[in-house]
């Protein structure tokens, strides 16, 4: 069998190699084109004389008496061999089992060689070879092995075999080429030479050994973990003052100077709190440092990926351990390049490190992929800037890895404007329960509402005189320092409120100190309330509490700005409010200003509420009172006593017609309002109201209107002339009696003008005002759906329409009502007259038609089957006759079949007529007398009851008999047309509404 590559056709060239080619191969850190594998210490395999050939073809430790089986130690780079015991480290490549199975010569092999190691005094190499005697490509016992071995400090120097190899010995030492030589004559002399092995042995180490990685073959073994890569970190963004960075390294982690000394750093503060950047003269370093456990492994090629804004000449710093092959623990440099103008790190011209790296001097310039190959493994400890001696930034932000550091901060927008209704507003009664609600408006515990004191009004917070009320809200500073950037003395140049009176109202800023400066709020840390009335804020302050480290006691007071200076850089103010301190008056607070917002302490004015229904309504001359002793209702505006005072009276037209009322002013006429009746934020309606009239009127429309800071409703009359066409839309301009802001009394406007500078307000009323020596006549005011008829028709004299029947007639006066009230129209006669015929007797269908069209609801329908039998639907009175029965007043009379008949035609007698006015006037429960009232009615009559209830109402007096004698009353005796005009004339006059 012929093999690939036998020792034989090893060359002179190769023959003639020296130790240089060992040092070449040795520098596996930097040697670009080598295959590398990872092999901890853990998966070196231990193995003893009888089980090395099953691990033979990994990586394991040697057997053999007092050899270890174990690494000492794991280190980030390497494995630590332990001191004073053998460890020999190999590994086969497959020929041990296959002579074919790596064509590697023993010449190429050893050529190939390297360690990287701490100490390499006690380090040899080992190479196993074996001999195929027969050349049939199959190890059998008998045929010869060796293992060759030399120094790995000098490789190019002599070799020692384990075993006797042709000529030579065993533990015969030669030089590298005669020993080459002698295994190409071995092969000629007794079979191919194959290597079967290679590693390395540490020969009792004085010291523990650190060897970090084996070349063999191309390919480097490196005895760790294969690097790890980092997560990246999570995405944040994150505010930093220079009151949050640490002066030095005394502690790594989080954000500090990691410069030993002559540089400074601060923040550049700006309108309303904002910060501009972090000003960093140097030499300074400003390092965002991890903890140990947040090292970013293998994480520097992001630094190509960050973004530094800064003005000035930066550099970015990315503080490195690395971990160099063959030295001890981890190694320390930074990384540095320039900011370029546009912050991002990828654009950088050159990166250097503090420290020399392999290949690269210190401080020189590279790219950041030489350098990342120079350092192999190794640890981000933090990132930052660096400012050398002599020069300024300005730092805005750092973004590395998805986090972001701002160093500048915009003034923190002003709260926005609100309201604040007292129901809205927490009245805790512990210190606990106030720090729950502290940045929602709130009453002090020591100063609330426990007592009632303060209330509702339309346009505030009323304090009742002697109440004690202190009204404050949070910005949030009291959870998260900077959650408010304003500085106290900006806030205090901001504070406004809108009161009655500020004699005993004062302002009030709680202030907490972070003492420390850790950006959060520890216990013990101090605090005050400053306070100054608010009549005379840039005035004296006063402390509530005492400022540490000052002379400022408890209740000193001082201009602000030395009491500011007192507090410090890292005093907050963590609210804002004011106290109303048991003032002698009830005080009104309309609205608190504080950082640009403002709170109102009352509701948005209520929209105003839908028009009312149409209305249309009679208003006469006697319906008018003269004064305002009650405003309700339609009365004159002008005070009595008004030298101008002027007058009110109908303008008369034909047969008592009211064609107006003529006003001659001065003179308001007013419809004023109930004050459960004003109408809310309706002064824009104004536009809707119309005015019929002749001469010159003005609409007057008045109103209460709730400013801000007054405690009571402020009074206002609006006005425009009337326009021709009386449609107040159409009104040039409108005027108000009482100055308005932005408005003088009198001085025209528009109507939208006028309201929007009312503000939440009622109109309490509505009408017309007709000025001194004016007359006008005023027909109608429509206002807000109600039309109010100022005019009355006239009612022309009745004309009598019967031919016989005169006003001395007997009944005349009666039958005449009839014809006018229209219950009666008489019988038409052949000449044209028309007669009443008074002594007619009348049907009971006819008595029917009056009772209907006296007492009959309007609209009435009578039922599509009549209730009596001899009244069909379509006769004549049926409506009428149907209404009677309905209404109770006849229930006709019973036939023997059942029915019912009405007996339309026949003549009405008088008892039926008194039963039918009974039913249709008498009162519920009327008892009749014991005595009967006429001569010719018993009480046991069965109409008695109604007749006796005729007599008493003074319906009837009956027929008089002489002296001495009781009337009669005739209930049998058919009723005559004129006896029921009268007895319908007297119900009218007796029990009409």
């Amino acid at each position: 069998m012929k093999l690939r590559r036998p020792i034989a056709a090893l060359t002179a060239t190769a023959l003639a190699m020296t130790g240089a080619a060992f040092g070449a191969a040795a520098a596996a850190q930097a040697s670009p084109g080598l295959e590398t594998a990872y092999v901890p210490g853990d998966e070196i395999r231990p193995s003893t004389a009888e089980t090395e050939s099953s691990v033979y073809n990994e990586w394991h430790f040697g057997p053999g008496t007092g050899r270890a089986q174990s690494v000492a130690l794991q280190a980030r780079n390497g494995v630590e061999l332990e001191a004073g015991v053998d460890t020999q480290i190999i590994r086969g490549n497959g020929n041990d089992l296959d002579p074919a199975a790596d064509g590697t010569s023993v010449e190429e092999l050893i050529a190939g060689l390297g360690v990287a190691a701490s100490d390499t005094s006690r380090l040899s190499y080992q190479v196993g070879i074996r001999i195929d005697t027969d050349g049939d490509g199959v190890w059998e016992p008998g045929e010869g092995w060796s293992t060759l071995r030399a120094p790995v400090a000098n490789p190019a120097g002599n070799w020692t075999t384990s075993q006797p190899i042709g000529a030579l010995a065993k533990n015969a030492s030669l030089p590298l080429a005669d020993l080459l030589a002698e295994l190409a004559t071995v092969a000629e002399a007794e079979g191919p030479v194959y290597p079967i092995s290679f590693g390395f042995l540490a020969s009792k180490p004085a010291a523990g050994t650190l060897v970090s990685s084996f070349t063999a073959e191309g390919v480097t073994t490196r005895f760790s973990a294969a690097p790890a890569v980092a997560a990246e970190l999570p995405a944040s963004l994150d505010f930093v003052g220079a009151a949050q960075i640490r002066p030095n390294e005394d502690s790594y982690a989080g954000w500090h100077d990691g410069a030993a000394a002559g540089g400074s750093y601060a923040s550049v503060i700006g309108a309303r709190g904002a910060i501009d950047g972090l000003e960093v003269t140097g030499k300074a370093q400003i390092l965002n440092g991890f903890a140990d456990e947040d090292f970013l492994p293998n994480a520097l090629a992001r630094a190509a990926g960050a973004r530094i804004v800064a003005t000035g000449e930066a550099w970015a710093q990315f503080p490195v351990f690395w971990y160099q092959d063959g030295v001890p623990g981890a190694q320390f440099t930074t990384i540095r390049a320039q900011v370029p103008a546009s912050g991002v790190l990828a654009e950088a011209e050159a990166w250097i490190s503090s420290k020399g790296l392999p290949g690269i001097p210190a401080n020189t310039g590279a790219s950041l992929e030489a350098i990342l190959a120079a350092i192999g493994d190794h640890d981000l400890i933090g990132y930052g800037v660096f400012v050398d001696a002599g020069r300024t930034a300005t730092i805005t932000s750092i973004a590395f890895d998805g986090a972001q550091t701002d160093f500048a901060r915009a003034a923190s927008p002003a709260p926005e404007s609100g309201r604040a209704l007292l129901s809205e507003i927490a009245n805790p009664s512990t210190g606990a329960e106030e720090t729950a609600v502290y940045n929602d408006w709130h009453f002090d515990p020591d100063h609330g509402n426990a007592d009632g004191s303060v209330t509702q009004a339309r346009n505030g917070l009323a304090i009742a005189a002697g109440g004690d009320a202190l009204v404050l809200r949070g910005n949030g500073n009291d959870q998260a320092i900077g959650a408010a950037t304003t500085p106290i003395a900006e806030l205090a140049a901001s504070l406004g409120v809108v009161a009655s009176s500020t004699e005993k109202l004062s302002y009030q800023i709680p202030v907490r100190v972070d003492t420390d400066g850790d950006a959060a709020w520890q216990a013990g840390e101090g605090w005050t309330t400053l306070r100054a009335p608010a009549a005379d804020p840039e005035g004296d302050w006063t402390t509530s509490q005492a400022i540490p480290g000052s002379s400022f006691g408890a209740n000193a007071r001082a201009p602000l700005a030395e009491l500011v200076d007192a507090l410090g850089p890292n005093a907050y103010p963590i609210g804002a409010g004011f106290l109303v301190a048991k003032s002698a008056e009830d005080v009104l607070v309309s609205s608190f200003t504080a950082d640009g917002a403002t709170t109102r302490f009352f509701a948005e004015p209520a929209a105003p509420a839908p028009a009312g229904d149409p209305l249309a309504e009679q208003l006469a001359l006697d319906g008018i009172r003269p004064d305002e002793s009650s405003y309700p209702g339609w009365h004159n505006g002008v005070a009595p006593d008004d030298a101008r005072l002027g007058g009110i009276a109908e303008a008369m037209g034909e047969h008592g017609a009211v064609l107006g009322l003529e006003i001659s002013g001065k003179y308001q006429l007013l419809n004023g309002f109930a004050p459960e009746d004003v109408l809310v934020n309706a002064a824009s309606r104004a536009a809707e109201l119309v005015v019929d009239a002749d001469g010159p009127v003005w609409a007057q429309i008045p109103v209460h209107y709730y400013p801000e800071g007054s405690l009571a409703p402020q009074f206002t009359t609006l006005r425009a002339l009337v326009p021709e066409s009386g449609n107040l839309a159409e009104a040039s301009s409108w005027i108000t009696s009482r100055a308005l802001p932005g408005i003088a009394a009198n001085a025209e406007a528009s109507l939208d003008e006028i309201v929007a500078a009312l503000g939440d307000h009622d109109v309490i009323g509505y009408g017309v005002f007709v000025d001194a020596e004016q007359t006008a006549t005023i027909r109608t005011i429509a206002f807000d759906g109600t039309t109010t008829d100022l005019t009355r028709a006239g009612i022309p004299p009745f004309e009598n329409p019967f031919e016989d029947i005169a006003e001395d007639t007997k009944f005349g006066t009666e039958i005449l009502w009839m014809a006018e009230q229209g219950l009666t129209t008489g019988f038409r006669q052949a000449d044209g007259t028309t007669r009443f015929d008074g002594a007619r007797k009348v049907t009971r269908e006819a008595v029917a038609a009056f009772l209907y069209r006296i007492a009959a609801p309007e609209g009435y329908t009578a039922p599509a089957t009549s209730p009596f039998a001899d009244v069909d639907p379509g006769d004549q009175f049926y409506t009428e006759i149907s209404w009677m029965h309905e209404a109770g007043l006849s229930t006709g009379t019973k036939q023997a079949d059942g029915t019912r008949t009405f007996a339309p035609k026949s003549t009405m007698s008088r008892e039926a007529f008194a039963a039918f006015m009974y039913r249709m006037e008498a009162p519920t429960g009327y008892t009749a007398p014991k005595a009967s009232p006429f001569a010719d009615v018993r009480t046991s009559h069965r109409f008695y009851k109604q007749i006796a209830w005729m007599h008493e109402s003074g319906l009837s007096t009956g027929t008089r008999q002489g002296a001495g004698k009781k009337p009669i009353y005739q209930p049998l005796s058919k009723l005559t047309r004129q006896a029921t005009a009268a007895f319908l004339f007297r119900s009218d006059q007796l029990f009409s509404d």
